[in-house]
């Protein structure tokens, strides 16, 4: 049992991978302890039996996990402008359940952000969290203290900005339009898309190892085909994309437009191909002098963006993080 320092387990359970690191917070900072444990391919049972083994997580380990997207919903709501915040996530289950047409009490739901008159709420089926966490149970882990919705990971490395804004994130198993106003997501649209199947394109192109490209910036630098080839590849997304964004905006704020909307950023996981993204982006008339990177709160290393965001999260467990060290 552990008395004097705090460890935060971060697992990783993906379609495309599993991860895991251990990290320490010690007067707010949040040092990692472990190397990280990866293993690609599908997140079999026995792989996450395999990381469990490696972390070896103390039963009073703080444990944070992300649950997968594609059991997530993201539902915006209208809720009274004199609703008191202790009253929210009462109000924003039973609306939730009329509108979905299902009963409160198989519902697992969150109020993910509220600015003025709008919220946001995160929803699961309490059947699908519950066989979600029993697998992590099976698997050897201590129940988790925080299930975060995959997609958070990545606001947990990122700064919102308090003006109408909308985000893009690409990661390796979809793509998401964010919209956030005030400082808080109000809404949010996946659509489909995959980092990874750019980088296994480029791969068999090139004969470059993903991995390699995943984690070498100076292979881009260096082999100018490559950037070539991803600004092929990316070149009619944009005009996909922007009618997500329009979607978005409708249903969430119906009288609003993309003119309306002050900043654009993007974000892409792996880092290597977010300027791909912003470049790629900046052909869109409409969009024209609002897109930009996503400006980070803390140092990206070469750690993943995804464990290193659900490590962030399990470090607030303990209170403001002041510096992620490897």
């Amino acid at each position: 049992m552990q008395i004097f320092h705090k460890d935060i387990t971060a697992v990783e359970i993906t379609p495309r991978y599993v991860a895991g690191i251990k990290s320490r917070k010690s007067r707010g900072i949040l040092r990692f302890i472990t190397p990280l444990f990866f293993y690609e391919g599908a997140n079999s049972s026995q792989k996450i039996v395999e990381l469990r083994e490696n972390l070896n997580p103390d039963v009073e380990d703080i444990v944070i996990v992300n649950f997968p997207n594609d059991d997530a919903l993201f539902v915006s709501i209208d809720v009274p402008p004199t609703l008191k915040n202790r009253d929210l996530a009462r109000f924003a289950k039973m609306e939730v359940a009329r509108l979905l047409n299902l009963s409160a009490d198989k519902m697992s739901i969150d109020v993910a952000g509220k600015f003025s008159s709008k919220c946001m709420v995160t929803v699961a089926k309490q059947r699908d969290l519950n066989d979600f966490i029993n697998r992590i149970l099976q698997a050897g882990f201590p129940e988790p203290d925080v299930v975060l919705p995959d997609l958070f990971k990545y606001f947990e490395l990122i700064y919102i900005p308090e003006v109408t804004a909308l985000f893009l994130i690409f990661t390796p198993d979809y793509g998401s339009a964010v919209l956030s106003s005030g400082g808080s997501i109000l809404g949010v649209r996946t659509f489909s898309s995959s980092t990874w199947e750019i980088l296994d394109i480029v791969s068999e192109e090139t004969g470059i190892p993903r991995l390699e490209l995943m984690n070498s910036y100076e292979a881009f630098e260096k082999n100018q085909r490559i950037g070539t080839l991803v600004e092929s590849i990316l070149s009619d997304l944009p005009y996909t994309v922007e009618r997500e964004l329009i979607f978005l905006l409708n249903t969430v704020l119906p009288s609003s437009s993309l003119n309306d909307v002050s900043r654009i950023f993007i974000m892409s996981d792996p880092n290597v191909l977010q300027k791909y993204f912003v470049k790629a982006f900046s052909v869109l008339e409409l969009l024209q002098g609002k897109i930009e990177p996503v400006v980070f709160r803390w140092r990206i290393s070469s750690l993943p963006l995804g464990i290193l965001g659900i490590s962030v999260r399990g470090g607030r467990e303990f209170g403001k993080n002041k510096l992620v060290q490897e």
